[in-house]
């Protein structure tokens, strides 16, 4: 059995991705052969390449093929990163699934902030059918009408995450997805609100499979109870449940810095140290800081003890 996985890094986010790595290998099964496409932004200095490769020659899989693909594209040059927490090489996922060697047909494409807590080769093996790809429902509300008509989607609910997708690259390439995300997210900079998620929503439009959320947490999460009765859940709730199957630190609440309460940021830290970049320190920790790391906590242990009394009043048990 075979496993193909692609991500995609720049400087900014080169640490994360060996942290994502290290986790792949460590929850992987030793009777399939993986390949791992590794996209390397032009702007990733030599001595972090280097680290990477270190770190994951120290597990000495015979399992594993490891491929570094260096990007050649001026997209970042020509586009604004719309979150201060993200790096420039958000774009580079429009270009990267064009990149892979052409007899590849289907694989898994995962954002740099995720730790895998199950083998990945499971998410694979997923039968798309003639789907294009498979992901998760993300929610999209608070886009403007404007954008809302520029993606055209069948509907609000076929609007899906490009953090974690399962890829079928022949349909991929017979439809010149990329290069219809790559138009539109041009056509429509002032309008975009999710980067090149935006993109490939309006390229595949809807030829979709929903794949369990468990495989890619959001906001909301429809999750059965012990009873078969479906409940909804935060992400955090999720993560603090142990019902996901990867973590996907998505959004500001990023486990690098020190004001963060992630649930799941021990676990990144673990992997973190198990890397060449365990010298990392917080680049954020200071006093005034503290204050609102204690706020932010009180407040949203308040919010999931409510939830949980308010559940455990209706008799549901997860």
């Amino acid at each position: 059995m075979k496993c193909n996985v692609v991500t995609s890094t720049d400087n900014h986010y080169i640490q994360h991705t060996t942290s994502l790595l290290l986790s792949l290998m460590l929850k992987s099964d030793r009777r399939t052969m993986y390949y791992i496409y590794i996209m390397i932004a032009p702007d990733c200095s030599q001595e972090s390449i280097l680290k990477v490769r270190e770190s994951l020659k120290s597990l000495n899989y015979n399992n594993f093929v490891f491929e570094y693909i260096i990007i050649e594209s001026n997209l970042r040059l020509n586009l604004p990163v719309k979150k201060d927490y993200l790096g420039e090489g958000i774009y580079d996922k429009l270009i990267i699934f064009d990149l892979l060697p052409a007899e590849i047909e289907k694989v898994v494409y995962l954002d740099s902030d995720i730790i895998l807590l199950e083998d990945i080769s499971k998410l694979y093996r997923i039968d798309l059918s003639d789907h294009i790809l498979g992901a998760v429902e993300d929610y999209y509300s608070k886009f403007s009408e404007k954008l809302k008509m520029a993606m055209n989607l069948p509907s609000n609910a076929d609007y899906f995450n490009s953090g974690v997708m399962v890829v079928n690259l022949n349909s991929w390439r017979n439809n010149s997805i990329s290069k219809l995300a790559i138009d539109f997210v041009f056509k429509y900079q002032e309008l975009r609100k999710c980067h090149d998620q935006d993109g490939f929503n309006f390229a595949v439009r809807g030829r979709w499979l929903r794949i369990s959320k468990r495989w890619n947490p959001r906001p909301y999460n429809e999750i059965k109870d012990k009873n078969g009765r479906e409940v909804t859940l935060l992400k955090n709730e999720v993560y603090r449940k142990g019902l996901a199957y990867l973590v996907h630190f998505s959004g500001s609440d990023k486990p690098w810095f020190y004001t963060s309460n992630h649930p799941m940021k021990k676990l990144y830290w673990k992997y973190l140290m198990q890397t060449e970049f365990k010298d990392y320190q917080y680049p954020d920790k200071n006093w005034k800081n503290r204050i609102i790391k204690l706020k932010s906590y009180v407040k949203w242990e308040l919010i999931y003890a409510k939830r949980e009394i308010q559940r455990r009043c209706k008799g549901i048990r997860i």
